[in-house]
C-alpha cells in the first residue's frame, strides 16, 4: 500500500498493490478522486522517485526469551554467616564472663541466660502454659471454672514455695513459680485495669 498526502491541494491519495506489485485499486480525496484523478497516475508513474527510507518490508522478529532460573528467597538472600567473636569461646571464658555480669545484679538481663539450669525441679504448682495447652483444658466444659480449680494454691503450698524460693531472682525456683502468674510487681496494673473495667472476670 502506498499512501501520499498532497498538502498543496489538501488531498490524500492511497494506492493498494498486489504482492507481485500490480495495482489493485486506488483512491484520492480530491474532488475528482472518485471519477478521474491525475494524482493517481502521477504517483504510479513517478512515485518511485520519492520513496522514503522507511517504506520497506517489515522485518521485525520477536526475540527469543531466555528461560530464567527460578531461585528461592534463601538462595537470593543468603546469610552472611555472622560471627561476633574472632575465635570460639571456651567454657572457662563463658563462665568468667557470666561471673563478671553477676556483679551488676539484675541490671543485665543476659545474666539470667548464661546462668546454670535449675538443679531441682519444683512441682508444687501447675505450670500455667502447660495446662492451657493440655487436653484436659480443651475438653473441659466450663474452662474458666476448670482453670481456677487447677491454679489454686493451698496455704501449705505457699509455705513450701516461700522456703524454696529464698533469694528471689538469684534462685531459679523463684522464676519458675512466677512464670505466667500474677505477682506483686504487676498487681498495680491489674488494679488499674479493674477500675477501667478492662479486664476479664476470671481475674476479679
Amino acid at each position: 500500500m502506498l499512501r501520499y498526502v498532497f498538502t498543496a491541494v489538501s488531498c490524500i491519495l492511497q494506492v493498494n498493490l498486489f504482492k507481485d506489485g500490480a495495482i489493485k485499486d486506488a483512491s484520492c480525496t480530491c474532488p475528482r478522486g472518485q471519477y478521474l484523478c491525475h494524482h493517481v497516475a502521477a504517483v504510479c508513474l513517478f512515485g518511485h522517485h520519492n520513496i522514503s527510507v522507511t517504506d520497506v518490508e517489515c522485518r521485525w522478529a520477536a526475540k527469543k526469551s531466555k528461560e530464567e532460573e527460578v531461585k528461592t528467597i534463601d538462595e537470593i538472600y543468603m546469610g552472611k554467616g555472622h560471627v561476633s567473636c574472632d575465635t570460639r569461646l571456651t567454657e572457662a571464658e563463658i563462665t568468667n564472663f557470666c561471673t563478671t555480669l553477676q556483679q551488676y545484679g539484675t541490671a543485665v538481663g543476659f545474666t539470667w541466660l548464661l546462668g546454670p539450669e535449675p538443679t531441682t525441679v519444683l512441682n508444687l504448682i501447675t505450670d500455667v502454659e502447660d495446662f492451657i495447652f493440655s487436653e484436659a483444658y480443651f475438653a473441659a466444659g466450663d474452662k474458666q471454672k476448670c482453670f481456677l480449680e487447677k491454679m489454686k494454691v493451698s496455704p501449705e503450698q505457699i509455705k513450701k514455695i516461700c522456703s524454696m524460693t529464698v533469694g528471689q531472682y538469684k534462685n531459679e525456683n523463684w522464676l519458675i513459680c512466677r512464670k505466667n502468674r500474677l505477682t506483686g510487681s504487676n498487681f498495680g496494673a491489674v488494679l488499674a485495669a479493674i477500675s477501667r473495667k478492662k479486664i476479664p472476670s476470671i481475674i476479679v
